[in-house]
């Protein structure tokens, strides 16, 4: 058996042969003594490391591992027992040998390996699918929710949104409530923000099928609510009412099976700024114009 080894070590490094993209291991340790000495098992695996070369793959040690594996055992006293094995899955099968199984038996063990290793060559050769996000319905209806930062002149504060929407054809029509709380507000000062807004998003998908590049508008009403009180006894508190525009281009990734993850960047315009001063000076400012950058996810069926 060992010769036969070196001999198929020989032939896939033959310089006749061409460079092949998969190696191949034959392996027919595992046959029983008595049955590796049969004459029609040695010519049978003679005859398989040529045509192997000549199919193009090349022969290595079983040692080494290939990327096929072809590995045959004695199933029974009448069968042997074909496996050709990749990282992709393994093929099997039998081939009648003994006494009844007449003269071309090496022929057709030979041609069953040789037809297991091709197909696992092919599956081996084939790109692997791409795995692309179902395509959108022209008619749908979900809900999306977001949170960002908003920019109120020099502070920052947390926004966040949830919508109902309605997807007819390459438009988004959204309906729902957007609310904001400034950050690090000075001592004494409580206020924040929210409103409702109806709009509409549209997009394209040009640069991939799974991507898609927005723009959306909407306009409302936005109504601040403020309290303020300090230790000199000073205090104000009240609510202020604006109309509320909102614009923003974004991204958003299609995940599959409805849901999408996007990211977006715009900003509010109101017709009013907003300032709350004390004695000391000023304690909060909103200007007319905010931008705001954030996280949205949507969900449509």
């Amino acid at each position: 058996m060992r010769a036969l080894l070196l001999l198929g070590l020989l032939v896939g490094a033959s310089p006749t042969g061409t460079a092949a993209a998969h190696t191949v291991t034959v392996d027919f340790t595992a046959i029983d003594h008595e049955t590796l000495g049969d004459s029609a098992i040695n010519t049978a695996y003679k005859s398989l490391l040529v045509r192997l070369v000549e199919e193009g793959l090349s022969v290595v040690d079983p040692a080494q591992g290939g990327d096929i594996v072809v590995r045959v055992t004695r199933a029974d006293p009448r069968n042997l027992h074909v496996f050709v094995e990749t990282a992709k899955g393994k093929r099997e099968r039998k081939v009648r040998f003994g006494e009844d199984a007449g003269e071309q038996v090496e022929f057709l063990l030979v041609h069953v390996i040789l037809d297991l290793v091709r197909g696992a060559h092919a599956e081996l050769l084939a790109p692997a699918p791409v795995a692309l996000p179902p395509a959108e319905k022209t008619r749908a209806a979900g809900a999306q929710v977001g949170s960002a930062i908003l920019w109120s002149g020099t502070s920052a504060g947390a926004m966040a949104n949830g919508d109902a929407v309605v997807r007819l054809g390459p438009v988004q029509l959204a309906l729902g409530l957007v609310v904001h709380q400034p950050l690090q507000l000075p001592s004494g000062l409580h206020l924040y923000e929210w409103g409702a807004l109806a709009g509409a998003r549209a997009g394209t998908h040009a640069l991939a099928p799974w991507l898609a590049l927005q723009a959306a508008l909407a306009g409302g009403f936005l109504q601040e609510r403020y309290r303020y009180s300090d230790g000199a006894g000073n205090s104000d508190r009240g609510t202020l009412l604006d109309p509320l525009g909102m614009g923003c281009l974004g991204v958003t990734l299609l995940v599959g099976h409805g849901l999408g993850i996007g990211v977006d960047g715009g900003t509010w315009l109101t017709l009013h700024e907003r300032t709350h001063r004390s004695a000391g000076g000023l304690l909060w400012r909103g200007p007319q114009v905010r931008p705001f950058v954030g996280l949205r996810v949507e969900y449509l069926r």
